[in-house]
C-alpha cells in the first residue's frame, strides 16, 4: 500500500468533537432568534454535504492544499444541521399558528401531557396540540397549550395521554389582574403561548391506542 496514503491525515480525523459541537449549537441559536424556511435550510445542507463529499474524493485537494475550504464546508454543514433540528422542534407561537384563524371551523386534536389538577370550578392540565383539521386537510402541529375543563362528568375521565378533539379557538395567555406576578412571561419561558376553556359540549374524548416506539419515547422527553 502506498505510504503517502497511509500517512495523509483525512479531514474526518482533523475535526474534533468541539469543532462539531460549537457550530451545531450556533446553528440552533441562530434558528431560534432568526428563523428560516425549511426549504432554504435543506438546500444549503445538501449543497454543503455534496461539496464535502467532492472535496474528500477529488485528489486535487492534496496538491492545491485547500483543506481549509473543506473545513469551512464542514462547519456550514453542522450549522445548518443544528438549524434544522431547532426548526423541527421549535414550538410555534399563537400569532404564527394556522389554527388561530376565525373564518372556518377547524378541529384540533390535542394530547394531554400530564394528569389534570383539580381546581375550585375547573380542571387544569397541560397538553400539546398534535393535529389540525382545516379545509378537509390534516396538518401536523406541535404547540403546548393550557386547558381548563369545566367540572362535569366527562372531565373526570381526562387523564395523562388522553386525546381531545375540539373546535374552540385558542386564546392568548393573559396576566391575572389581581396579582403582580407576570404569568404571561412565566408561560412564555415554558414555551406555552395559548390556552383553552372547554365546557361539557365543546370537546370530546377520543379513544386512542397507545403504541410504544422510538419516536414516541423520544417525544416524551420533551414534556
Amino acid at each position: 500500500m502506498d505510504l503517502e496514503k497511509m500517512t495523509f491525515p483525512s479531514t474526518w480525523r482533523k475535526v474534533s468533537f468541539l469543532r462539531l459541537f460549537l457550530p451545531l449549537i450556533s446553528g440552533m441559536l441562530l434558528e431560534y432568534y432568526i428563523p428560516s424556511g425549511i426549504v432554504f435550510l435543506l438546500l444549503v445542507f445538501f449543497i454543503s454535504f455534496i461539496a464535502l463529499i467532492l472535496f474528500n474524493c477529488i485528489s486535487f485537494q492534496k496538491t492545491l492544499r485547500v483543506n481549509w475550504i473543506c473545513g469551512i464546508v464542514f462547519q456550514v454543514l453542522f450549522i445548518f444541521f443544528g438549524r434544522m433540528i431547532m426548526h423541527l422542534h421549535q414550538d410555534r407561537p399563537i400569532t404564527q399558528s394556522e389554527y388561530n384563524a376565525k373564518t372556518n371551523k377547524n378541529y384540533l386534536f390535542i394530547r394531554v401531557i400530564i394528569d389534570p389538577v383539580q381546581r375550585k370550578t375547573s380542571i387544569k392540565c397541560l397538553a400539546r396540540i398534535r393535529w389540525l383539521v382545516k379545509d378537509q386537510t390534516c396538518h401536523y402541529q406541535d404547540e403546548k397549550v393550557l386547558i381548563y375543563f369545566k367540572n362535569n362528568p366527562i372531565s373526570r375521565h381526562v387523564h395523562s395521554n388522553s386525546w381531545i378533539i375540539t373546535d374552540k379557538i385558542l386564546q392568548p395567555i393573559e396576566n391575572f389582574k389581581a396579582f403582580d406576578f407576570d404569568y404571561k412571561k412565566y408561560c412564555r419561558l415554558r414555551r406555552i403561548y395559548s390556552q383553552l376553556y372547554l365546557k361539557e359540549n365543546e370537546y370530546s374524548i377520543v379513544e386512542h391506542a397507545e403504541t410504544k416506539s422510538v419516536l414516541s419515547i423520544l417525544d416524551s422527553t420533551r414534556k
